[in-house]
């Protein structure tokens, strides 16, 4: 290839080209074009087996070698950055659009069908394999037990009746387990979050009388503003 710069005419289409022309006076737009058509008319199998050489080639490197050629790609891409400003845009556009082709051909993943269950679950919040067991496997209860404790409850918190749509609902010890409780489908409930933070390391009746005193306090606070 000649590397000179002319304003002759090219020899396959008459036009003039700026660029680095060849030695035969086609010049090198041309030909990048003609390669761009030959490549695009190639069926995909062409490019997977086209990939899989690379990937061979790639293996059979040496660790020095593949250090050398990281540092060439770098380099290289760190000189086109600096030569055209949007050579950033077009790599984002094309790990875009590469990110999407491989989840449309990829099989759907394990989280991905798990994340679909739920949605389409009723009992898509209850996460049975993450709750925090601490008693022996013969007193846990089953999934369908706590299931069943939610259609009991028709989904509504166990201490303060308001209903769970919205929120993640908290699976409670009616008698904590820092005070003796076990993880018996008698000693749980469903409750709101917020219910069950306040609620604390306080048994059920701890927790109502300590609602009605908050409340008879609450009552007296807003008397004694209204004579104010």
């Amino acid at each position: 290839m000649a590397g000179f710069y002319s304003g002759k005419i090219c020899a396959k289409h008459p036009h003039l080209d700026g660029r680095r022309t060849r030695s035969s006076g086609e010049c090198t737009g041309c030909r990048a074009d003609a390669h761009r058509r030959r490549i695009t008319a190639k069926p995909p199998e062409y490019f997977e087996r086209q990939k899989a050489l690379a990937r061979e080639r790639y293996a059979r490197l040496s660790p020095e070698d593949r250090a050398a050629l990281s540092k060439k790609c770098k380099r290289y891409t760190e000189a086109r950055r600096a030569s055209d400003p949007t050579y950033a845009q077009q790599l984002r556009a094309q790990m875009r659009a590469s990110q999407v082709r491989r989840r449309q051909a990829a099989p759907e993943g394990k989280q991905r069908r798990l994340a679909r269950a739920r949605r389409n679950d009723e009992f898509g919040f209850l996460r049975y394999d993450r709750i925090d067991w601490r008693g022996s496997r013969e007193e846990r209860p089953t999934r369908e037990q706590l299931q069943s404790l939610w259609k009991s409850q028709n989904g509504r918190c166990a201490l303060t009746g308001v209903p769970l749509d919205g929120v993640t609902p908290h699976l409670d010890h009616s008698v904590p387990r820092s005070r003796g409780g076990t993880d018996c489908i008698a000693n749980l409930q469903w409750t709101h979050p917020a219910a069950n933070h306040a609620k604390g390391t306080m048994t059920v009746a701890e927790f109502r009388e300590w609602l009605l005193a908050a409340a008879d306090a609450l009552r007296e606070k807003i008397a004694l503003e209204t004579l104010l």
